[in-house]
């Protein structure tokens, strides 16, 4: 059984045993039939000793035993021997070599956890291709069930009696025999992918368990001599069918199967590397189409070996013979997979009869039976003929990793919709589990392919909207109106890796489009949308563009009043007009003040910013810092020689601006900058709009506000 070699834990290894007395393997070279055999030499010491060594079958070959069996625990806890060096292998492995050791003989064997260099993942892809070869040219293959247990040995002991042609006693021993069996058949070794390879190409073989063996041509007929063959597990019989030469030629086997047929079979069988469920397989397949189109290769992940074997099973002319596979043989299959998530789109608006076939089973919570097997096939529902549709990835069970794949995603798209239910758009997106939760297959139903990736958009789920994206086809005018939408949903929603998706997946930008120039104002108001900033100003939107849906200010204005100094900084460099005027706040200077941030306000006045511009709801940039209550950003306009008394705006001027909002460390340090506290003013707050003073703004303040009396001692005149 080819599968990835565990590595000892250190506190397995003594440390009295060096690196150098460990055994190194040898490159096989570049024969494409070389392979290694181990010789298992004769002894009755506690320690077995073998040899390791280079064969080819284009010279001819020792005659040699093939052994099958399993891992068992993945712990190399045992030491061995090979060439003089210390090797470890299981515990398992080590007893069947205990076993299988002779006092009077060397024993050349076959095994893959020894004669396959588990550490090189490209020699153990090239050595499970010959894997077939090996078994099929073993003088004998040995099934290895592990230890025997007393009810296995009196079966054992029965068999072998029954080999000899003597008759099989009914008397007390017959329950044990029975019980015998089941363990037997209860064993891993039944349920693991590999043994199905290693058994049909058994030319001759026998049954071990501990020190008996029993010929593979007796032991099929255990179920029917101790009455048990109505009570055989079903993974089991077709092991049995194949096992001995003389029942392989009435089987599934003479049938010639190609990897279709294998899968629906044997979907349920075992393997501690799941790439391997599909690599097994490979090796019994009569098509040769299967071998040239699946690459047997290790050093690819599982969700690797899945994009290329399902596209192959689904689009394969070979399969006229066997049938392709329908949406519920796929999901059924992957549903057997426990390192690999699945999401499978449906689109309902042209895939009705999929979706009315489907969509009564989805909430079953179990996987498809074989009863609608036939229903299935006859309404000819297959999986649409792009596998796109089948996105296959490595499942991950790190808490860090939360919302890094598309099915993660999907996850929280269902786990969303059990919390909250009646979103936006909720159902022309919505996804279904397929069986239990726990199998980590997804059905996610599209019912309007627009508002689906609105709904994906909104959820911030980037990776659904890719997969979206890429499964329509847009006509030029559809893709202008949906691409702007979408974008703009997207950057509404602070949906940075979506809008970047949506740029890069349908076309051009028309920079004449007012999707786009609204995009690159609402863009600019997040420092994380500089890349779409960016696309947007590389494909050639106006810097100074202004958006109306957007209080009619310009990107500059708005990353501004949002502190983005690396957004301000790359539209400058876009020339974009520092001064320009409109929008909410006026200008950029204007909107950077509100927000206070010291950085970009120097920016725009290293840029040439008028610090005394008038215009916006509050005049001029140092009014708007007062009413913002910055004394920061009020110091640094002043000394960018911004005019103290200036008028306009809300509140008519900064000092009027501070004396409304109650500050009195602002006031003071306007009135210590010269403000003059008789100038007229307006309060927006009452009905008299013209000829307010400081005085009379702040005397909405307690005394203790101390304001009235700072503005008392600068010379205001007393209110009468």
């Amino acid at each position: 059984m080819a599968t990835t070699a565990p590595v000892p834990v250190a506190t397995q290894v003594p440390l009295m045993l060096q690196a150098s007395s460990t055994y190194q393997y040898q490159p096989l070279g570049s024969k494409a039939s070389s392979y290694r055999l181990l010789k298992l030499l004769k002894s009755e010491g506690m320690m077995l000793e073998c040899e390791l060594s280079l064969q080819s079958r284009d010279d001819g070959h020792i005659p040699y035993e093939a052994l099958s069996y399993t891992w068992g625990s993945s712990e190399l806890v045992e030491r061995i021997t090979v060439n003089g060096k210390q090797f470890w292998i299981t515990d398992n492995l080590y007893a069947a070599l205990q076993c299988l050791r002779r006092s009077d003989r060397d024993r050349f064997l076959w095994i893959d956890a020894v004669c396959i260099n588990q550490a090189d993942k490209e020699e153990q892809g090239h050595q499970v291709q010959q894997m077939g070869e090996i078994y099929r040219h073993a003088e004998k293959v040995l099934f290895w069930l592990g230890k025997p247990t007393s009810d296995m040995m009196s079966l054992a002991e029965a068999l072998i009696h029954h080999h000899t042609g003597k008759e099989m006693p009914k008397d007390h021993r017959w329950e044990k025999h029975r019980n015998g069996l089941q363990q037997m058949l209860n064993r891993e070794w039944f349920a693991r992918v590999w043994i199905l390879q290693e058994v049909a190409n058994a030319q001759t073989a026998d049954v071990c368990s501990g020190a008996w063996s029993i010929p593979a041509e007796t032991f099929v007929l255990a179920p029917s001599l101790v009455q048990l063959e109505g009570e055989i597990p079903l993974h089991c019989k077709p092991v049995l069918e194949i096992m001995a030469n003389s029942t392989r030629s009435g089987s599934w086997w003479a049938q010639k199967p190609d990897l279709r047929t294998l899968l629906r079979r044997f979907q349920a069988s075992k393997a501690t590397d799941e790439r391997d469920k599909i690599y097994a397989l490979l090796g019994l397949s009569s098509d040769q189409l299967d071998m040239e189109s699946v690459t047997i290769d290790y050093q690819r992940p599982i969700d690797q070996v899945l994009n290329e074997t399902i596209p192959h099973l689904l689009r394969s002319t070979s399969a006229i013979r066997s049938g392709l596979f329908a949406y519920h043989e796929v999901l059924n299959l992957m549903a057997s997979f426990t390192t690999v998530n699945t999401t499978c789109f449906i689109f309902e608006s042209y895939e009705a009869r999929t979706t009315e076939i489907l969509y009564p089973h989805l909430q079953t919570g179990e996987v498809i039976s074989n009863a609608y097997a036939l229903e299935y096939r006859s309404q000819r529902i297959l999986v649409s003929a792009d596998p796109a549709l089948l996105l296959f990835e490595k499942r991950t069970e790190s808490a860090l990793q939360s919302q890094k794949t598309c099915y993660d995603q999907v996850m929280s798209v269902l786990d969303r919709t059990k919390k909250l239910g009646n979103e936006k758009y909720e159902k022309d997106l919505q996804v279904y589990s397929w069986g239990s939760i726990e199998q980590h297959v997804k059905v996610v139903v599209i019912r309007d392919r627009r508002n689906a990736i609105y709904r994906a958009a909104n959820l911030g789920c980037d990776l659904v909207v890719e997969q979206l994206l890429k499964y329509f086809v847009f006509g030029d005018e559809e893709k202008k109106e949906w691409k702007g939408s979408l974008l703009a949903e997207a950057l509404e929603e602070n949906y940075t890796r979506t809008a970047e998706l949506i740029l890069n997946l349908i076309g051009p930008v028309d920079p004449q489009d007012e999707y786009y120039s609204n995009a690159l104002v609402r863009a600019a108001s997040s420092r994380r949308n500089l890349a779409v900033v960016k696309k947007l100003l590389d494909a050639g939107v106006s810097v100074n563009t202004r958006s109306d849906y957007y209080n009619g200010n310009n990107a500059l204005q708005m990353a501004s009043s949002w502190a983005n100094e690396s957004t301000v900084k790359l539209l400058l460099d876009a020339r974009a007009d520092v001064n320009a005027q409109g929008g909410e706040y006026g200008n950029a200077l204007q909107a950077a003040a509100s927000d206070g941030d010291e950085a970009t306000i120097r920016l725009l006045l290293d840029a040439g910013a008028d610090v005394n511009a008038q215009g916006g709801k509050y005049g001029n940039a140092l009014q708007v810092a007062a009413y913002s209550r910055h004394t920061a950003t009020i110091r640094l306009l002043l000394d960018a020689g911004a005019n103290v008394n200036a008028q306009g705006g809300r509140y008519g001027n900064a000092l009027q601006a501070a004396a409304r909002r109650g500050n009195a460390d602002v006031v003071k340090l306007l009135l210590d900058a010269g403000a003059d506290p008789n100038i007229p003013g307006k309060d927006p707050h009452t009905q008299n709009t013209s000829g307010v003073s400081a005085l009379q703004m702040a005397s909405k303040w307690d005394d203790e506000v101390g304001i009235k009396l700072l503005l008392l001692d600068a010379g205001a005149h007393p209110l009468e």
